[in-house]
């Protein structure tokens, strides 16, 4: 878990963002400030908006997909890998299908590749987002959505939606604009 993780990196505005929106919900339930407060974005392990993490089956899957595995890398290898080699690509924009619709029918575009893979993720306890970035695949630019895991104290970009991609690698795009990184995807 992240209690009590220390931050030693740059206080980006979505870190500072963090500690001014805990600081002030403190203070509207309890009337004072906190004597301190973290930054660590907690959500990155909840369910959220089509990443069911939480439900039972997806719960199940996870642990199946990453029983024996002793570390988190080696989980986060295996759920990636999983969702690479079981999941075909259907393209359309945005999201039509939650992480359990995923698994239930195994197809999907980026958006909800990410929804699936994230799901996966936060349940076994590995903190997850989604990336939105403009890529170029070849002289065409295309907005294109990914899962990132948090391993190791970085986050690694696990673009799963295409089977050319590696853990930690993408090979089919080419980054033009990085636009956000989201606990939760409202597209």
């Amino acid at each position: 878990g992240t209690s009590g993780a220390s931050y030693s990196g740059k206080a980006n505005f979505d870190r500072c963002l963090a500690v001014v929106v805990r600081m002030l919900a403190e203070y509207k339930t309890s009337g004072t400030l906190p004597s301190s407060i973290s930054s660590w974005p907690s959500d990155y392990t909840t369910a959220t908006l089509n990443c069911e993490s939480n439900n039972a089956t997806i719960i199940a899957h996870a642990k199946s997909i990453t029983s024996g595995c002793t570390t988190t890398e080696a989980k986060a290898k295996a759920i990636y890998n999983w969702v690479l080699n079981n999941v075909s690509y259907l393209y359309y924009e945005n999201t039509r299908r939650s992480a359990l619709d995923v698994h239930n029918d195994r197809t999907a575009n980026c958006c909800d590749h990410g929804h699936y893979t994230i799901a996966l993720a936060r349940a076994v306890g590995i903190p997850a987002r989604y990336a939105h970035i403009d890529g170029y695949w070849g002289s065409t630019v295309y907005g294109h959505v990914y899962a990132e895991l948090f391993v190791n104290g970085k986050w690694v970009t696990c673009d799963n939606s295409m089977k050319v991609n590696t853990y930690g690698n993408h090979e089919r795009w080419t980054l033009k604009t990085h636009h956000a990184n989201f606990v939760e995807l409202y597209f």
